[in-house]
Order: C-alpha cells, then sequence, then structure tokens
C-alpha cells in the first residue's frame, strides 16, 4: 500500500512508484437517494482519478490503497461508501468486476459490500456500497441504498 495524506476532509492523496500522483475524494450521496431518505446522509459517494493524463497500467498496490482510504473512512466516521462505476467509456462492466475483486481481496469480513445493476431507461448502471459491519446503523445504510438503486431505476 503507497502511503496516502489527506488533502482537506473530504479528499487524499497518495504517490505511486511511477511517479502518478491519485486523488480521491467523497462527497455527500444523498442527491442518489429519494428526498425522504432517513439515512442517506450516512452514506458518501466515492471517486478518485490520477492527476494528469498519465496511463499507469494496472498496480495492485492502487487498489490495496484505496481499499485502505475506504477502510479509513468507513471506520472513523460511520460512514457507508457509495461508488458508481464510470460509464463514459463503456467500461463500466470492467469497473464493477474491479470492485468485486478487490472486495474479495481486500475485505477480510470487516465490512459488508453490497451490490447493484441498476436498469434505468437510458442503459445501465452498476454501483456498490461499503459499510463496516460494525457500523450500528449498516443494515439501515444497506436498505437505504437498495431503496436508492430502485429510486434511480425509476427516474
Amino acid at each position: 500500500m503507497y502511503p496516502f495524506h489527506r488533502i482537506n476532509a473530504d479528499s487524499y492523496q497518495f504517490l505511486t512508484n511511477k511517479g502518478i500522483t491519485y486523488i480521491v475524494e467523497f462527497s455527500s450521496a444523498s442527491f442518489y437517494f429519494h428526498p425522504g431518505c432517513q439515512y442517506c446522509q450516512l452514506i458518501e459517494v466515492m471517486s478518485f482519478y490520477p492527476v494528469g493524463s498519465q496511463k499507469q497500467g494496472f498496480d495492485d498496490e492502487v487498489s490495496e490503497t484505496l481499499a485502505g482510504i475506504l477502510r479509513e473512512r468507513c471506520n472513523k466516521l460511520s460512514v457507508g461508501i457509495l461508488f458508481i462505476c464510470d460509464s463514459s467509456d463503456q467500461k463500466e462492466i470492467c469497473r464493477a468486476k474491479l470492485f468485486e475483486l478487490w472486495n474479495q481481496k481486500f475485505n477480510g469480513g470487516s465490512h459488508h459490500y453490497q451490490k447493484a445493476k441498476i436498469e434505468y431507461q437510458d442503459g445501465i448502471a452498476y454501483a456498490g456500497l461499503i459499510v463496516s459491519v460494525s457500523n450500528p446503523d449498516a443494515i439501515d445504510i444497506i436498505n437505504e441504498f437498495r431503496q436508492g438503486a430502485q429510486y434511480i431505476a425509476s427516474k
């Protein structure tokens, strides 16, 4: 795992062995849920990207570092982390499989992992939620995620 540090309350940064800087950001996920949701304030959406346009190729330490940041965020803030696979380049199913692989490799039973395939009018979206098993609101957060997936599909 690469060393990482916080840039601010909602962002992290790390540098790979190939000199590529990654930014990992978290923001409110309430946009993805119905207006009356009770637990959506306990769910954040995660995004990450390399700075610049350099291509690194697969780096297992990037995966391990992202998993470490997810664990830290889930555990310290008692939140669920939502990810929605980017579909701008038609590789969303590959990203969904990658998240599944990360879960199998790095979870270790400490987190619930819930995935969803959301079929809607314009296509299909793949999403997932990770929440610590020690979070007292874990079941409610997972249920909110499931309802949110249905809500997005109904739009």
